[in-house]
């Protein structure tokens, strides 16, 4: 099945289940803890004492401080 077959396929699916409710996509996980690693951070942790802690990436740690 050509890549492109199996893209538009795929597609449809998704859009069927979104449609009946079943798909909802990813859970964010690194946005529920924006508050504790805003607090670490006005604690004067270091940042990857904070990403290791958290067990969370750089970008995820930049996207945290932003909410």
């Amino acid at each position: 099945m050509p890549l492109t077959i199996y893209a538009f396929d795929l597609r449809v699916g998704v859009q069927k289940a979104r449609a009946e409710g079943k798909y909802k996509g990813r859970v964010p996980t690194a946005i529920k803890q924006a508050d504790k690693v805003k607090s670490l951070v006005e604690a004067g942790v270091q940042r990857a004492v904070v990403m290791a802690q958290l067990s969370i990436s750089k970008a995820s740690y930049y996207r945290c401080l932003k909410v």
